[in-house]
């Protein structure tokens, strides 16, 4: 790894759709010296996930537009291949994925 690979603050993407909550962990991990990205919906999230891999996402557990079961295969399959995050959205837009 080189010297500038390892000196790279931690990437995260932030998914929660409570703003007050979202900007309050926004700013603490940023003062943390974490590299964060965030979005108010899941697919949104998601779609930042394919845009640019997260070394970590953390998910509001109940999103309005991603429910529990959705969100796991839809995380599931974005873990397996960058090329999948863009199915992945598609299928949670369209339905596909129950």
């Amino acid at each position: 790894m080189a010297a500038t690979e390892a000196m790279k603050p931690p990437r995260v993407l932030l998914v929660e759709d409570e703003g007050k909550t979202r900007d309050s962990i926004v700013e603490g991990m940023t003062l943390e010296g974490w590299q964060v990205r965030s979005a108010a919906q899941g697919v949104a999230g998601l779609q930042l996930a394919q845009a640019e891999p997260a070394d970590l996402i953390v998910l509001d557990w109940l999103l309005p537009d991603l429910d529990v079961a959705r969100r796991g295969r839809a995380l599931d399959q974005l873990s397996r291949t960058p090329a999948g995050a863009e199915a992945v959205a598609a299928q949670l837009k369209s339905g596909r994925i129950p």
